[in-house]
């Protein structure tokens, strides 16, 4: 167990003893998600930060921040990191449709009293319309899974709002993209666990050998009395 699994787990049981304390027995869990392409001139780049985020060297907003920026008409990163890492995404979208689904929402507050073990260590990308729903379990059309700490991505769990991130090679095949899933698991086969189901507008297509798809997702938490 590393140092901040370790101080996640006491901030579990700092929550759970104090909602114990102060009856505080109600949870709501919101997310937010991103979906963007990177060139394929920017993809070592901007990998580069990922893994950077991920060894705690640059803060867990790098890419949302970016991104942000891009959707207030600003350019570039921060001053604060970002004097040499001038670049920005080629598309990016913002989820219109988004759900901690049900299965999720049990899995969070079981895990967040201290319950269970077991963050969400998968995201996935697909290629369906439909409106994502409270009792979803799948995506509804899914393309390509990776892990968030293999296979260059990042999470952050520490706090009451937590990060995940994935870029993934310029080498997956074509596809219009047009929802995340963020999972417990690697597939159904071995009892994943669905947490989000973001549907982006617009759909951003990705080409193989030209551009690099990547998707953020942030969960906030809160808890209150009944």
């Amino acid at each position: 167990m590393t140092m901040i699994e370790k101080l996640r787990e006491l901030y579990h049981r700092f929550q759970y003893e104090r909602n114990k304390k102060h009856r505080m027995n109600l949870y709501e869990y919101n997310d937010t998600g991103f979906l963007h392409l990177w060139s394929k001139e920017d993809f070592p780049k901007i990998r580069r930060e990922y893994d950077l985020i991920r060894a705690g060297v640059l803060p867990v907003n790098t890419i949302t921040t970016k991104i942000r920026r891009i959707w207030n008409d600003q350019k570039y990163g921060t001053k604060f990191y970002n004097k040499f890492h001038r670049f920005e995404p080629e598309q990016y979208a913002i989820d219109d449709k988004y759900l901690v689904v049900k299965e999720g929402q049990i899995h969070f507050s079981k895990m967040h009293t201290g319950k269970i073990e077991g963050p969400a260590d998968y995201l996935a990308l697909g290629t369906n319309n439909t409106t994502p729903t409270f009792a979803d379990f799948n995506l509804g059309s899914e393309q390509i899974r990776a892990n968030l700490l293999r296979d260059g991505g990042y999470r952050d769990l520490f706090g009451e709002d937590e990060y995940y991130g994935m870029i993934w090679p310029v080498t997956i095949a074509t596809a219009t993209f047009t929802e995340a899933g963020l999972f417990v698991g690697p597939n159904a086969s071995t009892g994943d666990v669905m947490i989000t189901h973001n549907k982006f507008s617009p759909s951003l297509v990705h080409t193989l050998n030209e551009n690099a798809p990547g998707v953020e997702i942030i969960i906030k938490y809160r808890s209150y009395s009944a």
